[in-house]
């Protein structure tokens, strides 16, 4: 047996999970099928695709909200040169997959959104299984997924999302389209702007930027965190929220890629006005010493 197989093989034999647990020999499977299958096509030494500019376009004009994306934002989030991202942005154009026009930018067709989905929902699938199964950080998924994806034929990608019992979505949050097309309903906003005494739980990052996701790490700010915003200034300052009982600063750009849903958390609540007493008691202090 070829010893990367093998090694492959080998990273899910101390499993944790109860479902991988039972099924470990479909999950070997599924591993080595997706290590084989991206060795003969050499996916890992390709450069970014067609499908890869369509994907970047898509989710760009998910995230920021615009119907025209720019070249400059496609190149720096594929990290190829700007004329690069412009040829091929053009011949998507050409291919009736873009609509492009100079100095403004590019939007996808009917066609290239349809084409475009059957992409992004590969890649979150991938980074559901790179996460739940081989117990990677988030932080490093979606690079991973990137070029895995290359060589994943359709069939495995269906025995991968039924073995991952059909997720909704992504590590990051971000939603899976399905195979019609559809994206499962959510409403979420910014964390920028919930006012002052409102609790959150955190349900998408935007974006993929892998120091933004490890900083998150390092708050112990994941998908699914909750906590209440104790201060949020009009002037533009940075955040304050509580996590877990405990007082935290977030600034502004990060804030606003963080995506939430208020929620009613009593306890959280409860932990944090605690902790705003006790910073009014401490400045108050302060004042007298003074």
């Amino acid at each position: 047996m070829d010893w990367r197989r093998e090694m492959v093989e080998n990273l899910l034999t101390p499993v944790g999970d109860n479902k991988v647990s039972n099924s470990r020999d479909s999950s070997i499977h599924i591993v080595t099928d997706l290590y084989q299958t991206c060795i003969n096509r050499k996916a890992i030494v390709r450069p970014p695709t067609i499908d890869n500019y369509l994907r970047v376009v898509y989710e760009a004009g998910e995230e920021v909200g615009l119907e025209m994306v720019t070249t400059g934002l496609v190149a720096k989030r594929l990290n190829v040169a700007q004329s690069t991202a412009t040829v091929a942005i053009q011949r998507l154009a050409r291919e009736g997959m873009l609509s492009y026009e100079a100095y403004y930018g590019a939007k996808l067709t009917n066609a290239g959104r349809k084409r475009a989905q059957q992409t992004v929902r590969k890649h979150r699938i991938l980074e559901s299984f790179l996460t739940r199964v081989l117990n990677l950080n988030w932080a490093e998924t979606h690079a991973q997924a990137q070029f895995l994806e290359q060589g994943v034929c359709p069939w495995l990608l269906e025995r991968i999302d039924e073995f991952l019992d059909h997720p909704s979505h992504c590590p990051h949050g971000d939603p899976i389209p399905q195979l019609d097309g559809s994206l499962p309903a959510s409403e979420t906003m910014a964390l920028t702007e919930c006012r002052e005494g409102v609790g959150f739980v955190l349900c998408r990052v935007l974006g993929h930027n892998p120091n933004l996701l490890r900083y998150l790490n390092e708050m112990r700010l994941g998908i699914g965190a909750k906590g209440v915003v104790l201060a949020n200034a009009s002037e533009g300052g940075p955040m304050v929220v509580c996590l877990s009982g405990q007082r935290r600063e977030i600034c502004r750009q990060v804030a606003c890629k963080l995506m939430i849903q208020s929620i009613d958390t009593a306890s959280e609540i409860k932990q944090c006005a605690h902790l705003k007493k006790a910073k009014k008691t401490r400045k108050a202090g302060k004042q007298v010493a003074l």
